[in-house]
């Protein structure tokens, strides 16, 4: 007679392959955040009860935390900015005629390497021609940084506005927040929002929120190279509704690790290097932007067009990665990305050496189309204030400020930790080797007028994770609810 396990044999297997790889088909990749989102189910609910349990009180310096952070210690949703004349804003602006509501076209950079793409250095420039040429038809941030890593922490800090989570990736995770997009603001006011995105939004289940975000959410399987969207940009912005300003973001995938051209490129093997293969497909990245760029200045929207560049997060060398212990995990390879923006209003030829963050991009653009709108978002309007103002960026417990150029991080749960450094208003690395010349920058030390700042940095750690959990970047009697699926 056989056993139940011998009648059942095929059907056990199947149920333990499941719970192996539920919820993800990428769970075998070496990623702690990727392994946090493609754990069998219940290795996430343990995680949850644990977490939950260490997490479950308002901390003892969360004022401080906040007050560090530019929140309103007095206020229930501390980064919330009210704008009372909203709707008489969003109406005079939806009254203006079509040429003084400027399109705008956001180019999300996979992984982009701010110390490669620093156009300050006549290679670099000439890597990058496209990029190069968008700093010429406007201003360029060299110290660019993302909120966070990977690619959905890039998408938080620029569609959202925010900062990441500490601990939990927000765009991934089971999470209920509510919320107010930049696309959620320029739907109001009228903007046909379109991503148009050259990888499988779903991959990082990103689909969710796209389709809360953007009016068409442009992906095709058969239609995954930076070129090859390029060329769907050109059929998109000939479609696009005339009575009405667009909201388009470009998301490219070729500079993906591991860094492979795509056929159509035509460019021979792949190096076996990895830095080499980078350097080739930044350059065929570069060559897509251009064809977006020439597509617009052909057409009557060229002088009433905002552009804006910017890498979702960098990406470390290998020589980096293996000085992690000693730079941290929220350091400059992993969050020094650059930022172009051109356009109406925007200073021209001109570079700004302060460093600025994703979260910025929110606020700043607002600010250019002179719309109020209340809005949870953290960062400034770049063009509106000349002053420097903190830059953060966080990742697993860790975060680093940045204040005219330098660079201090600290552990939320590891007072021992302290890394500084001092970033330089000129390129000092071995601009020879664009690639990977680029370690780390000179390290400082940790005096005590800076335990001061980390007591604080940590305090801020605390207090933003506290906001997040309990869904306080907004008032409760407000409805704009976004879950993750």
């Amino acid at each position: 007679m056989k056993t139940f396990f011998q009648k059942n044999a095929i059907f056990l297997l199947l149920v333990i392959i499941a719970a192996a790889g539920i919820s993800a088909p990428h769970w075998y990749k070496p990623n702690p955040v990727r392994w946090r989102r493609a754990q069998p189910v219940f290795f996430t609910f343990y995680d949850e009860v644990r977490y939950d349990f260490a997490h479950n009180g308002k901390p003892s310096d969360y004022n401080i935390g906040i007050a560090f952070l530019g929140g309103d210690t007095l206020s229930e949703a501390p980064f919330f900015h009210k704008a009372p004349d909203e709707d008489s804003s969003i109406a005079a602006f939806q009254a203006r005629p079509m040429r003084d509501k400027p399109d705008i076209i956001l180019f999300t950079l996979e992984s982009l390497r701010g110390w490669t793409a620093d156009i300050r250095i006549g290679r670099s420039c000439a890597h990058f021609k496209n990029l190069c040429r968008l700093a010429r038809m406007g201003t360029f941030f060299p110290y660019g940084n993302s909120v966070g890593f990977p690619s959905t922490e890039g998408h938080t800090g620029i569609q959202l506005g925010i900062w990441s989570h500490p601990e939990k990736v927000l765009a991934t995770e089971p999470y209920t927040l509510l919320t107010r997009s930049l696309p959620d603001i320029l739907g109001k006011a009228g903007y046909y929002r379109v991503v148009l995105d050259a990888t499988d939004p779903a991959y990082d289940n990103l689909m969710p929120w796209f389709e809360d975000w953007y009016d068409t959410v442009a992906f095709q399987k058969s239609i995954n190279t930076d070129c090859g969207i390029s060329r769907e940009f050109n059929k998109i912005y000939a479609a696009r509704p005339q009575d009405r300003p667009l909201f388009l973001n470009w998301v490219n995938v070729t500079t993906h690790i591991s860094w492979l051209m795509p056929p159509e490129a035509h460019a021979g093997p792949d190096p076996a290097d990895l830095d080499d293969r980078y350097w080739r497909v930044t350059a065929y990245m570069d060559s897509a932007i251009g064809m977006v760029l020439d597509e617009v200045e052909k057409g009557d929207r060229a002088k009433n067009t905002i552009f804006i560049a910017v890498g979702d997060h960098a990406m470390p060398t290998g020589k980096q990665t293996a000085i992690q212990e000693f730079t941290g995990t929220a350091s400059s390879p992993d969050s020094w990305t650059g930022m172009w923006w051109a356009g109406p209003g925007i200073r021209y030829g001109y570079m700004d050496t302060r460093p600025v963050s994703q979260a910025d991009i929110a606020p700043t653009l607002l600010s250019l189309l002179h719309l109020h709108a209340s809005n949870h978002f953290v960062g400034s309007d770049l063009f509106g204030n000349a002053d420097s103002h903190p830059v953060f960026t966080i990742r697993l417990r860790e975060m680093a400020r940045l204040t005219d150029r330098s660079r201090l991080q600290a552990d939320m749960g590891d007072s021992t930790f302290a890394v500084k450094y001092r970033m330089s208003e000129i390129p000092d690395w071995d601009t020879t080797h664009l690639v990977n010349g680029f370690i780390t920058e000179p390290q400082e030390p940790v005096l005590a007028v800076d335990r001061d700042t980390l007591r604080m940095m940590r305090a801020g750690l605390r207090a933003w994770e506290y906001v997040l959990d309990n869904d306080l970047l907004m008032p409760k009697n407000l409805s704009e609810k976004k879950v993750t699926k």
